[in-house]
């Protein structure tokens, strides 16, 4: 099993093209619930704020917090789409896909019930307000 891993990681960073251009597709088609996209994008904003749930400074912990969020906010854009939008607007192996969701999902794994609690709260059901609501 450790011999997979370099090949794993290597497959995971080859995917990040793919995982670009998939979360700008998904940001662009109106399939995707426009409080999804929202949420994402605030995720993804958090990186790049100057306050953090857990300070820059921290060795570690303090860039965990980041990827938690941002793991969060994508596992949340994806779950927002179908399972047919997001491989129609994938383009690279269908086994990297997979991998890119399981990475994304262990990564939000992480986070605290409470802040997956939040991410919910900020799109509540979709489907209650239409497509884009």
């Amino acid at each position: 099993m450790t011999d997979r891993i370099p090949e794993q990681v290597k497959d995971a960073v080859l995917a990040l093209p793919n995982l670009v251009k998939l979360l700008a597709r998904l940001m662009a088609d109106p399939a995707v619930p426009l409080r999804r996209k929202i949420v994402a994008g605030a995720a993804g904003a958090y990186v790049f704020a100057p306050i953090d749930l857990i300070p820059d400074f921290i060795p570690v912990l303090g860039q965990v917090d980041d990827l938690i969020v941002v793991a969060l906010g994508l596992k949340h854009l994806i779950e927002g789409a179908s399972e047919d939008v997001v491989r129609q607007h994938w383009d690279g192996p269908e086994d990297v896909l997979e991998l890119v969701t399981n990475v994304i999902d262990w990564g939000a794994g992480l986070a605290p019930r409470a802040l997956h609690g939040v991410f919910n709260r900020l799109s509540p059901e979709d489907g209650a307000s239409g497509p884009n609501g």
